[in-house]
C-alpha cells in the first residue's frame, strides 16, 4: 500500500533544508500545530491527553495482556504478510488555512523514529505514533512509494525501532507515549526487514516505549528498551526481556551509546503522571557492561542538575561528544542544551534557553524571539540530532521551529518555520518536532 503523505513529509522537508549531500538531514514532526497568535489554530497536547484519559481511560497492563493474547491467537491462524488496510483517499489536502498560512503542503502524522538503512541508500523506515512502521525501497525517486509493515500487529501505535547488527533485523517497540489509549509496552522482532514479525513480548506493566537501542558489540544483539515504567534488556537477540533493577519505578526517556558506555536519562515519576509531565529531576545513568548494570554519572561540578525531560544525542554510536536537550523540572521551558566531551560523565552548559538569542529571531508573542524552542510543551516536543561527520553541528526542534548550531551549541540559527507566509525567509516545516535523522548514504537531500 502506498501513501503519498509519508514521502512528501520527508522529502519535501529534507529538500527545503538544503543540506550537503554528504550528510543530508531527514526531519518529521507532529501533524498538529501548537502556536499562539491571532487567528492561528492552537493545539494543546496536554489537554488532548487529559481528554483521552477522561473519555477512554488509560490502557492498563491487564487490558493489554488480553488484547495481545487475542491478537496472537488470531495471527497464528492468519499471519499472511502485507497490509490489511487499503487507502481509498483522499490522498492530500488541496487547500489548507491556519491564520495567515494558506497553501498546499503535505505532512505526515506524528513521527516516532526515522531509520535510514546503513548500506542501501534506497531504504528508509519511518515509524509513526498511530500509523505503524512504513518502508520505502526507492528513496531517490521523485515521489518515493511507501509500504506499511505493521497492519498485522495488535496495535499500530509506534514507540521506537532500531536495527540489529544485521540491518534486515528490526526491533520494534510498540506504544506511543502521548496516545495512551493505544495498546503498547511490548516488543516485536523482524528478521526480514519488516515483512513478518515475531509474537509480542510484554515489558512488565509498561504501556509505552520511548526509545529502543541495540548493542551489536557481541555475537548476539543486546536490546535496550526505555519505557514509562523502567528499562528492559534482552541479551539474546530479543527473545527474552528482563527489567533492569536500577530503573524500577522510573520513567526512562532516552538511550545512547557513547565512549563512556551506554547513557540513559530517567526520572522518578509519580504513577499518575504516566511519566509525561513528571515534575521530577532527571538523573543520567551510565553502563559499562552493555546495559547489565548502571550507576549515576560522575557529573563533576554538578553542571547537569535540576532538569526535567532530557533527550540525548550522539553523532555516531560510541562517540565522545554527547548532547543533552533538557527542559526545566516542570517541563514548562527549555533549560539548556548541554554538551559533554567525555561520553556524558561531565557536562558544559550552553545557556540555550530564553536568555540566548538566535542569529535570526522571529520576534513577537508566540513566535521565536529566543532559544526557548520547545516553549511550554517541553514535556512533549523534543528532537535533537548530531551530524555524524561533525560533532559540533547539532540540530534541535521544538514547538514552532528547528535550529542548528555549527559551533557545539554556542550560537544558533533558526532553520525552519511552520508558517512560511509569516517568515518567508525560512523553509516550511510543520509545528511540534519529535524525530530527526541524518542520512549519510546516497545523494538525495
Amino acid at each position: 500500500m502506498s501513501n503519498p503523505y509519508w514521502p512528501r513529509a520527508i522529502s519535501t522537508i529534507v529538500g527545503a533544508l538544503a543540506l550537503t549531500l554528504a550528510a543530508p538531514l531527514t526531519y518529521a514532526q507532529d501533524e498538529e500545530p501548537s502556536a499562539k497568535g491571532d487567528g492561528v489554530e492552537q493545539d494543546n497536547p496536554s489537554a488532548r491527553l487529559e481528554w483521552e484519559r477522561e473519555t477512554f481511560g488509560l490502557v492498563t497492563s491487564q487490558f493489554r495482556q488480553l488484547e495481545i493474547k487475542e491478537a496472537n491467537l488470531h495471527n497464528a491462524k492468519k499471519n499472511a504478510p502485507g497490509p490489511k488496510w487499503v487507502n481509498i483517499g483522499p490522498e492530500g489536502a488541496d487547500y489548507e488555512q491556519n491564520g495567515s498560512f494558506t497553501g498546499h503542503e503535505r505532512d505526515s502524522g506524528r513521527a516516532r523514529t526515522i531509520l535510514a538503512h546503513p548500506v542501501d541508500p534506497e531504504i528508509v523506515y519511518f515509524l509513526t505514533s498511530g500509523g505503524g512502521l512504513w518502508r520505502t525501497n526507492n528513496w531517490s525517486a521523485p515521489s518515493p512509494t511507501w509500504t506499511v509493515l505493521t497492519d498485522n500487529l495488535p496495535t499500530t501505535g509506534g514507540g521506537s525501532v532500531a536495527f540489529g547488527k544485521n540491518p534486515n533485523t528490526l526491533y520494534l517497540g510498540l506504544g506511543d507515549p502521548y496516545d495512551q489509549i493505544l495498546v503498547g509496552g511490548s516488543m516485536v522482532k523482524s528478521k526480514n526487514g519488516g515483512v513478518s514479525w515475531s509474537p509480542l513480548i510484554e515489558l512488565g506493566t509498561a504501556v509505552s516505549v520511548r526509545d529502543v537501542k541495540v548493542d551489536t558489540s557481541t555475537n548476539r544483539d543486546i536490546v535496550l528498551v526505555a519505557t514509562e515504567n523502567g528499562l528492559f534488556r534482552s541479551a539474546d537477540d530479543g527473545e527474552n526481556y528482563s527489567a533492569v533493577s536500577t530503573f524500577n519505578g522510573m520513567s526512562v526517556w532516552s538511550i545512547v551509546k557513547t565512549s563512556a558506555g551506554w547513557l540513559a536519562s530517567a526520572q522518578n515519576c509519580p504513577a499518575a503522571s504516566v511519566g509525561l509531565q513528571c515534575g521530577q529531576a532527571t538523573t543520567l545513568f551510565v553502563s559499562t557492561d552493555r546495559g547489565a548494570t548502571w550507576a549515576p554519572i560522575t557529573n563533576l561540578g554538578n553542571v547537569f542538575s535540576n532538569n526535567g525531560r532530557t533527550t540525548l544525542a550522539v553523532g555516531a554510536p560510541g562517540a565522545s561528544v554527547v548532547y543533552a536537550y533538557s527542559s526545566t523540572v516542570t517541563d514548562g521551558a527549555l533549560r539548556d542544551v548541554y554538551r559533554s566531551a567525555d561520553g556524558g560523565q561531565t557536562w558544559v552548559a550552553n545557556g540555550v534557553n530564553s536568555t540566548k538569542i538566535p542569529t535570526n529571531p522571529v520576534p513577537g508573542s508566540g513566535n521565536q524571539p529566543n532559544m526557548n524552542i520547545c516553549g511550554a510543551q517541553c514535556w512533549y516536543n523534543q528532537s535533537i540530532v548530531v551530524d555524524p561527520a561533525d560533532p559540533n553541528t547539532v540540530w534541535i526542534g521544538g514547538n514552532l521551529a528547528t535550529a542548528a548550531s555549527t559551533d557545539g551549541g554556542n550560537t544558533w540559527t533558526l532553520k525552519t518555520w511552520w508558517l512560511y507566509s509569516q517568515v518567508p525567509s525560512l523553509p516550511y516545516a510543520h509545528a511540534d518536532h519529535h524525530a530527526a535523522a541524518f542520512k549519510t548514504t546516497g545523494t538525495k537531500t
